[in-house]
């Protein structure tokens, strides 16, 4: 099986704090926050294989359902990853609404593991 990145543990409660706060009040410092999280990662990670490789990355995320847009009024990963500075870089290029979600599904909180990994 693949292994799961995580850039922070979501049992740290200021993470799930961080989390809530962008997703559902739509809170600036919590963007702020996470995008910095966010850069530093892809920053390392992101040049580490553009010097090993010469290439460069792409980003997209997962669309949410339309039901869900209309909900918070945007897609949070959307609104974090646009204003990391690593994708205003050279080797990293943001390419978003790339996916289209076919079908509204349960939210990831809602299902057990197992569910969550199929």
């Amino acid at each position: 099986s693949t292994p799961i990145l995580t850039l922070a543990s979501y049992h740290d409660s200021a993470v799930q704090d961080a989390i809530r706060a962008l997703k559902f009040e739509h809170n600036s410092d919590a963007q702020k926050l996470l995008s910095a999280l966010l850069d530093d990662f892809l920053l390392e990670d992101i040049l580490e294989r553009a010097r090993e490789h010469g290439t460069r990355s792409y980003g997209i995320s997962i669309p949410l359902s339309p039901r869900r847009i209309q909900e918070r009024g945007y897609n949070q990963v959307d609104y974090v990853v646009s204003h990391t500075h690593a994708v205003t870089g050279a080797y990293l290029q943001y390419v978003p609404h790339c996916l289209i979600r076919t079908r509204d599904t349960a939210p990831q909180t809602t299902l057990h593991k197992r569910e969550r990994h199929r």
